[in-house]
């Protein structure tokens, strides 16, 4: 008898099919993910490139983008202080390679000026 017989019940047959087809495992995205997720979509990072990097489908991140305003809403009350931190991660990247495009070009910069990019940057970003 076969497995696919409902009179039949053969171990050995159920066996051998979870072995062909195993269980998938789920990622639990935390919130500091979603938020950063959702900070580098607006940024406008490519979807497959953050799926990668957080090993995730590329469906979840636009499932996830679609639901942008109810986890923002839901995260940045309870979580507020991530979403700081979010930010300023992202702020602290975009001054360090303008920094370093200047510097490669030749160009010098005083604490004046990247004070000035900074608070440029702070109020473009929000």
């Amino acid at each position: 008898m076969s497995f696919w017989n409902p009179g039949t019940k053969n171990e050995e047959d159920l066996s051998q099919l979870m072995h062909i087809f195993p269980k998938k495992g789920y990622k639990k995205i935390g919130p500091l993910t979603k938020l950063q997720i959702i900070n580098a979509l607006d940024n406008g990072q490519c979807k497959m490139e953050i799926a990668k990097k957080y090993g995730v489908n590329p469906q979840t991140i636009s499932n996830m983008y679609r639901k942008k305003e109810y986890i923002l809403h839901k995260y940045t009350q309870t979580y507020s202080t991530l979403v700081q931190d979010v930010r300023s991660v992202d702020l602290d990247k975009v001054l360090f390679e303008w920094f370093k495009s200047e510097t490669q070009n030749g160009n010098t910069i005083n604490e004046e000026q990247l004070q000035s990019k900074a608070t440029n940057l702070r109020n473009y970003f929000g």
